[in-house]
């Protein structure tokens, strides 16, 4: 028949058998403290809390157990103390096992507890590291700032050009169109009127030739001030084009960065609560089972006290309190500054119309 832990056989000895059984298949499940580093590398957070609340929470779970193995102890105490059970030198050192097994659980709380907070403040930091890169992109942006100054200025200068051009060139054209006509030759006259007329027109034509040559100076000067604008024109668009691609790259790679971390810190937590709360359950069963098999380590007399002692012990855990973090407030990344860019109708209003 199935062995039941607590039972005395016809001899009144009692049967350790079944306890040490439950203890071994409570081992596989629980073994030491757990933590979310502890329940299987590289299967990541959700999977470890997927794991951890199927083997901890469910009802045969590790602490579970545990409170099974401290009950089965107390009753076993208490009939020590009674006189209806005499423990043989075998019992004890499965007693003694016992022991060892539950040292080891509870030397093992506060390692698994600072793995666990490690992790937790690792999926902190890693929120936090997520970054902009502001010195490139204030760097991209006083360059688009200062080619969009220069070729500004470029325009200034060209359009003082066009106005100089304009003024040169109707000064021509109002001299040419207003040139006095000489004088009618006298009859008997001839040699002396043409020698004026040759006089009056080569006076005429140098006055004219430099308003044409000014005209076509200013306009010439124009021109090639122009291309050189057009030039700056587009050294700005591409230095424009170079700053918004700098900044939506920035703020696309923050935000999917910071999307990861926080799923990442959100599974995390999920996981870690899980083990926090295996943890403080399976130190306080373990605790308590050491405390009962104290009650075979001393005197007849002793035995009783440390029994009540042991039933109502109060056992802390706040020290495998784990403290969970809010995540870092999220970076202002703002693109509104190029969402009018070269090419687009807004810029071509905004800049050429």
């Amino acid at each position: 028949g199935e062995r039941r832990a607590g039972s005395v056989d016809g001899d009144g000895e009692y049967d350790l058998g079944a306890l040490t059984d439950l203890l071994v298949r409570t081992a596989p499940k629980l073994g030491p403290s757990p933590s979310i580093l502890g329940s299987g590398s590289g299967t990541g957070a959700a999977r470890a809390a997927d794991e951890l609340s199927a083997g901890v929470a469910a009802p045969d779970g590790g602490e579970h157990r545990l409170r099974r193995v401290a009950a089965e102890l107390q009753q076993l105490a208490f009939k020590v103390i009674s006189g209806a059970v005499t423990l043989s030198k075998s019992q004890r050192a499965v007693l003694e096992s016992i022991r060892e097994e539950m040292k080891q659980i509870v030397e093992s709380a506060p390692i698994s507890h600072a793995e666990d907070q490690h992790e937790v403040d690792r999926a902190r930091d890693q929120v936090a590291e997520c970054s902009i890169n502001s010195t490139r992109i204030n760097s991209a942006a006083n360059a688009a700032t200062s080619s969009a100054s220069i070729h500004a200025a470029c325009r200034e200068e060209e359009q003082q050009h066009h106005i100089t051009k304009i003024n040169k060139c109707d000064l021509y054209n109002s001299v040419a169109s207003t040139l006095p006509s000489p004088e009618c030759i006298a009859k008997g006259q001839q040699q002396d009127g043409l020698e004026g007329w040759v006089e009056w027109a080569m006076e005429q034509n140098s006055t004219l030739l430099l308003k044409q040559a000014a005209c076509e100076d200013a306009e010439e000067y124009h021109a090639e001030h122009g291309k050189k604008c057009s030039q700056l024109q587009s050294d700005y668009e591409m230095a424009f084009c170079t700053y918004r691609d700098i900044l939506t790259a920035s703020c696309s790679s923050y935000t999917t960065c910071r999307s990861d971390a926080l799923t990442v810190q959100k599974e995390t937590h999920a996981a870690v609560r899980v083990t926090e709360a295996a943890r403080k359950a399976e130190y306080t069963a373990a605790t308590q089972i050491n405390c009962y098999i104290g009650v075979f380590e001393v005197s007849a007399e002793e035995q009783p006290v440390i029994l009540q002692e042991c039933d109502v012990l109060i056992i802390a855990t706040s020290d495998f309190d784990i403290m969970f973090h809010e995540h870092p407030p999220a970076l202002d990344c703002d693109t509104t500054p190029v969402e009018v860019y070269p090419c687009s109708d807004q810029w071509l209003n905004d800049h050429y119309k």
